[in-house]
Parts: structure tokens; C-alpha cells; sequence
């Protein structure tokens, strides 16, 4: 049997597609999107015994579903695409010594996109010492509608080839590893729409905004699909001094008698939801909570090993400074987030006044 498959696109113009039109059949769908789903992720796991024949650590191994694709996506820029392929990367650290390489970044922003253009920077490693390697292709926003071609060959086809006859081929220990922001407003007929009905396919992560992270952990609704709040930054010092002396700053804990030792408390929904009600940003991205966890931290750092802050080393008369200092410096980038720089001054003396 012959099976021809084309496009109504101008078939007025084509004498054979013209004579074929009386055999034409009405094409009837016997897939559903997750049959699609469910077979390609079928063929881009590989198995315990597949791992067995490759020497050393897979860079497969680190995806959550020894998956040698993986989509990282998000509605918006900043929620921590490129920090959970860095995680990946280092959870792959090779051994010292070895001349593999950990995690390659393409960035693909364009303005126009060709597999010539990829493949300059995939052309150096193709030899047996990159077969641990996570490839991560970093696309824009703006290029969604040239890459749709691009991702079939790379993911699909595991290859490329350029206008030269150049061909690079990517090895089944290989991890790709797709970073991208999905528009917020989608119609059928958008030029994006075929990369992205397409990504839609793939083993896919979404990095949720910290709002709802905190709802869906509260909910209890955990998934690998959904990447929340990352526990190894929750258990590290800098998000759990803020969070500590956030704490016991709300519950009026007297913190002349507080110091942060380093120890790790809480839980990450109560860290969570603390930071977002103390940052001052509606609905923040992942990036403008760091930022205010890092400003805060070395705030609070300076705070505890200021002399004028002990109330051992400057005496009782001094009782209640450190309280007020936190006080200020939690209110401080709140009130310094959004407003114009010629009403910050003003912001500022409003707090002051408050507080005192």
C-alpha cells in the first residue's frame, strides 16, 4: 500500500496531488496526546540493564525518570529554569581528573535560528569523552516559532545536520536538556503553536511560581513534574537565617536573646509563606525572592556580629537595638521595591516613624 501524506497548502498547484484527490481519505486520529506522551517517554528511558553497557556515571542518570530528554519550562522568566539544570549538572560532578564535561550551554536567541548555527557549538564534542554530558539548550521566547524543526531533529532524531553535510549525532548516555518560557497567552493559530504543541509531547517540568508552590505544598499536591522549592537551598544558611529571624520577628520573640547558629528549622511551606509575605512583591518570581533573601542575609549576618547589637558586649543600655535594626532592615526592601527613586526617601521616614 501507498500512503502519501501532504499539505492542503496550494495542492490547486500540484497536477499530482490534483489527480490524486479522488482517492483522498478524511483522516480520523487514533492516538491520544498521552498515547504520544507515553511512547516517546517509553523510548527515551533507559533502562537499568541499557545503563549497564556504558562506563561511569550516566548523565541520564540524574533525571528523576532516567530520562535522556528533559523540558524545563515555566509561564515566566526567573522561577529557577537554569538552577534546576545546574542542580542536575552537580549531581553529575565527575571525578577530578576527567576530561568530561559536566553540562554545555547553547543558547539559542536567535534572531534567526539554523542547525548551522547549533551545531557550532556542538561540532567540539563528539568524541567518546563527552558521552556523560547534559546539553543544554537555552531558547528565547522570541525564536519559539523557528525552533519547532530544530527540537525534532535534536530530541527526536537524537542528530543534526548543517547546510555542509556536517553531521553531529548525540549519544544515548546523553542528557538534552531544553529550557523554555511558554507564552501566557496561546491561540491555535499563533506562530509558536508548533513548537510548542510539540514540547508539550516531551518529559516536561514546570517551574511554578513561588505562590503556588507554596499553595500546591500546602495542599499537599507534590509532584516530579512541578519542581517547588528546592530543599537544599530551604536548608541552607542564608534562606534559613532570614527565615529564622523573620520568624521570631512576627512572633515578637525578644531577639536580644537570639542568634543564628546555623542550624536548620521549619519547614519549607512555613519558610515559604513567610518570605512571601515579607518581601513585598505581589506574586513573585524565584528570582526576586533570592534577591531579597540575599540582601537580607547580609543584613542580618553584619546585624549579629555588630558589638552595638550584643547586648553582652554594649551593656543593657542598649537592650532593644537589635530589635529595631531588624525590625528596619525587614521593612527596608519592602518599602524600596517598586517606587520611584524620589518617593523612596519618603517611604523610608513613613517606616521610621512607624516604628518608633
Amino acid at each position: 500500500r501507498l500512503v502519501i501524506v501532504c499539505t492542503n497548502e496550494g495542492e490547486e498547484r500540484s497536477h499530482f496531488i490534483s489527480k490524486l484527490h479522488s482517492h483522498q481519505q478524511q483522516y480520523t486520529p487514533i492516538h491520544t496526546i498521552a498515547d504520544f506522551c507515553t511512547y516517546l517517554k517509553s523510548k527515551f528511558t533507559m533502562t537499568s540493564l541499557a545503563q549497564k553497557q556504558f562506563k561511569g556515571k550516566l548523565a541520564c542518570s540524574v533525571d528523576h525518570e532516567s530520562s535522556c530528554v528533559r523540558v524545563v519550562k515555566s509561564k515566566r522568566s526567573g522561577m529557577g529554569k537554569s538552577l534546576y539544570i545546574q542542580k542536575m549538572a552537580k549531581k553529575l560532578k565527575q571525578p577530578k581528573g576527567s576530561s568530561t564535561v559536566d553540562c554545555v550551554t547553547i543558547p539559542i536567541h536567535g534572531p534567526i535560528v539554523t542547525p548551522d548555527t547549533v551545531l557550532k557549538f556542538l561540532q567540539e564534542y563528539i568524541d567518546e569523552s563527552c558521552n556523560s554530558t547534559i546539553f543544554h539548550f537555552d531558547i528565547s521566547p522570541k525564536v519559539l516559532r523557528q525552533v519547532d524543526t530544530l527540537l525534532f531533529s535534536l530530541l527526536v532524531l537524537r542528530g543534526l545536520c548543517d547546510s555542509h553535510g556536517s553531521v553531529w549525532r548525540c549519544h544515548p548516555s546523553q542528557l538534552c536538556a531544553v529550557e523554555i518560557t511558554v507564552p501566557l497567552h496561546q491561540t491555535n493559530d499563533c506562530p509558536e503553536r508548533c513548537a510548542l504543541s510539540f514540547v508539550e509531547l516531551l518529559p516536561t517540568v514546570e517551574c511554578v511560581t513561588p505562590y503556588e508552590a507554596q499553595q500546591l505544598m500546602k495542599s499537599g499536591q507534590k509532584s516530579p513534574e512541578k519542581h517547588l522549592m528546592d530543599d537544599e537551598e530551604f536548608r541552607s544558611s542564608t534562606f534559613q537565617r532570614v527565615y529564622q529571624y523573620l520568624r521570631r520577628h512576627i512572633a515578637k520573640y525578644d531577639l536580644d536573646a537570639f542568634s543564628f547558629t546555623g542550624s536548620v528549622e521549619g519547614s519549607a511551606q512555613d519558610c515559604l509563606y513567610l518570605l512571601l509575605t515579607a518581601c513585598g512583591v505581589q506574586n513573585p518570581s524565584w528570582l526576586e525572592i533570592r534577591n531579597f533573601v540575599m540582601f537580607l542575609n547580609i543584613q542580618l549576618h553584619s546585624c549579629q556580629n555588630s558589638v552595638f547589637c550584643d547586648v553582652n558586649i554594649a551593656g543593657e543600655g542598649m537592650r532593644g537595638l537589635k530589635g529595631f535594626v531588624v525590625k528596619f532592615m525587614i521593612r527596608c526592601p519592602r518599602t524600596l521595591q517598586h517606587p520611584p527613586f524620589k518617593e523612596k526617601k519618603t517611604l523610608l521616614l513613613e517606616e521610621l516613624a512607624k516604628m518608633t
